[in-house]
């Protein structure tokens, strides 16, 4: 989760949650080789991963990132989409970035090693099959 605030100087930042990643789903009866997987990830889902991640927001105290007073999670929400004052984007929508690794019968995992080379194929995924990650914002 990378999440986008302005510090106290007006400046603005972003902040990645997280520490390198964290698991937030495992497919423990997968499909066949070659065929598709699928999974779905909630609101809560994310909000369980990450409500007790703290940001220094004004450079000396922790604060819950689903509890900044400087900017308020929408009513009966916890993502947010862009944060726009007076026409201007103060404030980026919160982004997630999703990746996986693949672990074997025999306990070999696979995962991102050179996302320059197999990751970034401009093909599309149903097509190359090589894509490693998924980004995606909060509408």
């Amino acid at each position: 989760m990378i999440e986008s605030y302005t510090d106290p100087d007006g400046n603005p930042k972003t902040v990645s949650l997280g520490g390198g990643g964290k698991v937030v789903k495992t497919i423990d009866a997968p499909t066949a080789n070659r065929q598709w997987n699928a999974f779905s990830l909630a609101p809560a889902d994310i909000y369980a991963l990450y409500k007790d991640a703290t940001v220094k927001y004004d450079k000396v105290n922790a604060v819950k990132v689903f509890e900044n007073p400087a900017r308020p999670r929408p009513a009966g929400a916890r993502l947010q989409g862009a944060q726009v004052v007076g026409g201007k984007t103060v404030a980026n929508a919160d982004a997630f970035v999703i990746t996986w690794e693949l672990t074997t019968t025999d306990g070999l995992v696979f995962k991102v090693w050179n996302e320059d080379s197999i990751c970034l194929d401009p093909t599309p995924v149903s097509q190359a099959n090589s894509n490693c990650r998924l980004n995606f914002t909060v509408r």
